[in-house]
């Protein structure tokens, strides 16, 4: 089996463009024997309910540090883009599509859906504007893809780790108008935009990085209000938008509670919209996930 364009469009709920349609291609998988399925749920619940497991936060910034520090080591050795992989894509060969396990038969398989997905919101909402911001950027392979759609804007990526910046300091020695700064979550700090000189002019996104702050989201809302971002768009687990009578979007949002991720923003962003502070342009579930998680519902937004 493999997902095709009639799959896209029915689980983002949109009508692939060319661009992407073309994209959609080496995406093979096969379903699971119910017997197989048992066993990988039984492990979701176990990990879950039994085991101890990292909690994110404040205090996993030197794991992340470590991680990217591994790709920027390849990636400055080989220059290639394919180093920036975050190295979580290859831990399983187990991943989700709508409410089924799945085996994946591709390589990189869950890193193109995460692609796809980030090139239909690049497509839709990025493609023309001057100057971009991604929070909590990584290695930068959201840039990379984003470059791809819009050629011409002032992307610039944001990390609390500094080989981030390293890896983008490599990047924009080719493309000067990629940059990378300094950037965390919890201390949201107006100087290191200011530095960028964007003034009100930007649009911005995050991509499975907010999910890391938890509840902790207040802080960065305020921040962006106080910047003012033309657009802001959200790529991250979202619990609100998953289906608790059915059992993967229930353990999913279970095991986001047990790893301390992103909770009650959308909650907090609905309780924004009532109060006529925001507007919330498009929001969905992308029905995409790996083996524990449905990570990837889309939120975006702006401010009145």
């Amino acid at each position: 089996m493999k997902i095709t364009t009639k799959d896209f469009k029915k689980y983002i709920k949109s009508e692939p463009s060319q661009f992407l349609k073309k994209k959609i291609k080496n995406l093979n998988y096969e379903n699971l024997s119910q017997k197989e399925e048992k066993k990988y749920i039984l492990k979701i619940v176990k990990t879950i309910f039994e085991q101890k497991i990292e909690k994110s936060g404040k205090s996993y910034k030197e794991k992340w540090n470590s991680g990217w520090g591994q790709n920027y080591k390849e990636f400055k050795k080989t220059k290639k883009l394919g180093s920036l992989i975050p190295k979580y894509f290859f831990k399983t060969n187990i991943s989700r599509i709508d409410n089924r396990l799945i085996r994946v038969k591709s390589k990189n398989f869950d890193y193109k859906v995460l692609n796809l997905i980030t090139s239909y919101i690049f497509e839709k909402y990025f493609k023309k504007e001057k100057n971009i911001i991604e929070f909590g950027c990584g290695t930068g392979h959201n840039i990379i893809n984003l470059r791809n759609i819009n050629k011409t804007a002032n992307i610039y990526g944001l990390d609390w780790s500094h080989y981030s910046q390293k890896i983008l300091d490599i990047i924009s020695k080719k493309d000067h108008n990629i940059k990378g700064y300094f950037f965390d979550y919890f201390k949201p700090s107006l100087p290191n935009i200011k530095k960028i000189n964007v003034g009100d002019n930007f649009s911005c996104f995050t991509v499975a990085s907010l999910e890391q702050i938890g509840k902790n989201f207040k802080r960065f809302i305020k921040f962006l209000k106080k910047e003012n971002p033309k657009l802001i768009v959200n790529i991250e687990p979202i619990n609100e938008l998953l289906s608790e009578d059915k059992l993967l979007d229930y353990l999913s949002n279970k095991y986001c509670e047990k790893r301390n991720y992103l909770t009650g923003y959308h909650k907090h962003l609905k309780e924004l919209e009532r109060k006529k502070i925001i507007k919330i342009i498009e929001e969905k579930k992308s029905y995409f996930g790996s083996c524990y998680i449905n990570g990837y519902s889309i939120v975006v937004w702006k401010f009145l």
